[in-house]
């Protein structure tokens, strides 16, 4: 299962990777020699030219210091190590767009995280050890941030100081137990895509009065989370494009759906759906139901 998990992270990596290329689109075009490494000695062989820093699964126990002498480092992955400890250092990265830092065994987040200002992506999920109170008041201070990965981290609640996030535009909370979607998320002014996979904790029924308060959200991910029906109540997303709720437990679309103004698609992929084709929403949603 670990594995499987591994194997999905890094699919979910590529796609972040082209998530962080359209935050940064302007400043990659304009850049020149741009160059991937993905060994830390021939990275500090030619520190000045070093941008990406790839060091997934490379058996780290310690977080290598060397990485705060690469002056123009953006994208920095050391997923997928044993690195026990992080070190205030890190905030010499002062150049650091991307950050990911899953399946590692350290307990706290250093508070100089808030330091890396240029910080927009941070994927800190499969932490088994992380002290979240803890975390979170890190994370918090991270102004900039617009992707943040907390996947699989036993978060049952999120803090309100949270709301603190304010250029929040992604969160990806699955694998987690969370009984009724976080009040939090719906004072995020600029929240479109929100990920709760995985989670067959949720109550979504309770839920749906925070979600329709996400004013902003135009991509939902509930899949696999035990889900017997959608509710009515979920045409009150105003800017819903893209609703997700593959391997569910679904047998039918509320005729609600057809009153949203902005869907777009629906994923239903592995539901016991009886009427896969619903002329009440089509043509004007695209609804996906292979793969049952």
């Amino acid at each position: 299962m670990k594995k499987i998990k591994q194997q999905i992270a890094e699919a979910l990596f590529l796609t972040s990777m082209l998530v962080l290329f359209f935050l940064l689109s302007i400043n990659t075009a304009k850049s020149q020699g741009t160059t991937k490494f993905e060994d830390l000695e021939s990275a500090l062989s030619n520190p000045d030219k070093v941008e990406w820093l790839i060091l997934r699964n490379k058996g780290l126990t310690q977080f290598p210091i060397e990485i705060t002498k690469l002056p123009n480092l953006k994208i920095l992955d050391l997923s997928y190590n044993n690195i026990s400890e992080l070190p205030a250092e890190m905030s010499r990265i002062s150049q650091l767009n991307y950050l990911d830092l899953s399946g590692n065994t350290f307990s706290e987040l250093p508070k100089t995280l808030s330091d890396l200002r240029s910080l927009n992506v941070l994927r800190i999920g499969y932490l088994p050890n992380l002290d979240l109170k803890e975390a979170f008041s890190a994370i918090e201070g991270v102004k900039n941030l617009k992707v943040l990965d907390l996947k699989y981290d036993n978060i049952s609640e999120i803090p309100y100081s949270f709301r603190k996030l304010s250029s929040l535009e992604s969160i990806d909370l699955s694998g987690n137990p969370i009984r009724t979607v976080p009040s939090v998320l719906s004072k995020l002014p600029r929240l479109e895509v929100f990920y709760l996979n995985d989670d067959l904790e949720l109550d979504l029924d309770r839920s749906m009065e925070v979600l329709t308060e996400m004013n902003d959200l135009k991509e939902l991910h509930l899949e696999n989370d035990g889900l017997t029906m959608i509710p009515s109540d979920i045409m009150n997303m105003k800017k819903l494009e893209n609703l997700y709720l593959g391997n569910n437990q679904i047998n039918a679309f509320p005729p609600e759906l057809k009153k949203m103004e902005k869907i777009k698609f629906i994923d239903m992929s592995r539901n016991p759906v009886n009427d896969p084709t619903n002329q009440l929403l089509a043509p004007k949603i695209r609804i996906k139901v292979s793969e049952k």
